[in-house]
């Protein structure tokens, strides 16, 4: 709830904020430092709600360059966005994730293709949503020489694949607490 606040604030407020140099600087500067830091941090990332706040933080921060770039696109991302995250969330919340390594036994076996589709094209494989997007923005990045966000998006892009991969393989290969032996194993 307080993610799609922060982003519905965003999308509002930030072309006020263009106005005023100094304030643009600064958001751009910062919307970079989000899509760079946040993918990384996800790495340190141990259950669901830790991941999904650093997912938040990387994508505002590529809403925020989708602003910079074009009006529209960003309506699209945050539409296709939003979209994502509550099937995410609906899928999350059928099975009792809380660890992101039990991810693959406890999400319910009729959910995994539809998690597996949405964790590719969170990833940005190429004929999937995410891709399309990334494409759009890059385009008119490179239109309007924006050298800096060009980076940022191929930065982010390449982490953000990683990232994806690694918790679709979480998703393959999850292992259920149920089964994990507590304490010492018995020496023969």
């Amino acid at each position: 709830m307080v993610g799609a606040a922060q982003k519905a604030f965003l999308i509002l407020c930030m072309p006020v904020c263009l106005d005023n140099d100094a304030c643009a600087n600064i958001l751009f500067i910062s919307a970079i430092l989000r899509m760079v830091c946040g993918p990384v941090a996800i790495f340190n990332s141990a259950n669901i709600k830790s991941f999904l706040a650093y997912s938040s933080i990387t994508n505002t921060g590529y809403i925020a360059i989708c602003i910079f770039v074009d009006f529209h696109i960003t309506l699209m991302y945050a539409f296709v966005y939003s979209t994502r995250m509550f099937f995410l969330t609906v899928i999350m919340s059928t099975g009792e994730c809380d660890d992101l390594k039990s991810l693959g036994a406890e999400v319910p076996d009729y959910y995994k293709s539809g998690a597996s589709a949405l964790f590719l094209s969170f990833a940005g494989f190429p004929p999937l949503v995410d891709f399309c997007i990334k494409f759009l923005v890059l385009q008119e990045c490179i239109e309007i020489e924006i050298w800096a966000a060009i980076c940022a998006v191929l930065v982010r892009s390449f982490i953000n694949l990683l990232v994806w991969i690694w918790i679709l393989s979480f998703s393959i290969t999850g292992v259920n607490k149920s089964f994990l032996v507590r304490g010492r194993a018995p020496r023969n």
